[in-house]
Formats: C-alpha cells, structure tokens, sequence
C-alpha cells in the first residue's frame, strides 16, 4: 500500500521544509505544487500575479498527474502546496482510480495541516519579499495584498481525506521533531494493518 503524505497550509507555514525533511528522511519524492510552478516559469516567462495564479492551476494539474502514477505504480510519495478545499474530493478520486487500475491499491494518506499565528505568517511573507527569496514568477509583492487574509486565517484547510491528520504549528519556529514523531507511529508497518 503506497502512503501519500499530504503537507498543506498557508505560505510561510513551514511546507516545503518540513516536505524536504520527511523526503530526505523516508526517500520518498516530493511533489511541491510551487516547483512545477517555477518550471512553467523558467519556460514560459514570468509575467504578473494574474498569470502566476493562472500558471497555479496548471501547476496543480501536473503534480495531481504524477502523484497518481507514482501512487499506482506503488510508490509512496510527498505532495506539498496551499491545498484548497476543491483538493480534497481530487485526492479521493485519485485514490479510487488507482484502486481500480492496481488491483484494489489502496492509498493511505496521510495529512499535515501547517499552521503558525497569522502575524508570524506575515512577518515571513514580508521577509521572503524583501529578501527575493523565490523565484519572481510568483510575483509575491503584487500578491502580498491578495494573501494577507488566507495568512491571517484561523486554521489550515481540511481536506476531508480517509487517513490520519497531523497538525504543525511552526509560530515558535521551525522544529519539526514531534511531528516527525508522530509521522512515524503513523506510518510504521503496524499502522497498516
């Protein structure tokens, strides 16, 4: 059974590091939803917050794409990215068609809702764009105003996916060790029975 660890929240939540911790930890392969954004940058150009958001949903498309072939194909991988609601019922079919074409694969997931306080978040958010700190197709200045609610929101979106959910609040900084912990009673052969 491939296990789908599924790390969303809001920007500066502290997502892509804990994916790259948990990848470099399980060796499984991440599927960051801001990577296959970048790509389409590199190729396509970068241009405004409107094509940015644009390019969003196609990144999300790709990473949805490979994270089903990795999943019936039997590998276990990592998605990470600012999950929406509409994500949600898009994992369950996903998981309901590699069940069908795999012989009855079922795929665990496995769900980590990042969080931190709302100033924090946006603290960060202005350090990364002071600090040009991701690549300028993101066009994060022009966005700050369109993100400062979802950083100020009370809580990460719920999924709704048939597995454990692990919370991560990362306000007092980056230390995932707990979560890490829990991860691995989560996942540990045992917890596949």
């Amino acid at each position: 059974m491939p296990d789908c660890l599924v790390i969303g929240g809001p920007p500066c939540a502290g997502k892509s590091t804990l994916a790259r911790t948990v990848s470099a930890r399980r060796g499984w392969p991440v599927l960051a939803k801001d990577d296959y954004k970048e790509l389409v940058f590199d190729r396509l150009g970068a241009r405004d917050d409107a094509w940015s958001r644009q390019v969003s949903v196609l990144a999300w498309d790709l990473l949805f794409r490979e994270a089903e072939l990795l999943l019936a194909a039997g590998a276990s991988c990592v998605l990470e990215g600012n999950f929406r609601v509409e994500h949600g019922p898009r994992l369950r079919r996903i998981a309901e068609r590699v069940a069908r074409a795999a012989a009855g694969r079922r795929v665990r997931f496995v769900e980590v809702r990042c969080r931190a306080s709302g100033d924090v978040l946006l603290a960060r958010f202005r350090r990364r764009v002071a600090n040009a700190e991701r690549h300028p197709g993101h066009d994060d200045a022009a966005a700050l105003a369109r993100i400062a609610p979802e950083l100020s929101a009370a809580a990460p979106v719920a999924l709704e996916l048939d597995g454990a959910v692990l919370d991560y609040d990362s306000t007092a900084g980056l230390a995932p060790d707990a979560l890490l912990d829990a991860l691995d009673a989560v996942l540990a052969p045992a917890a596949h029975d």
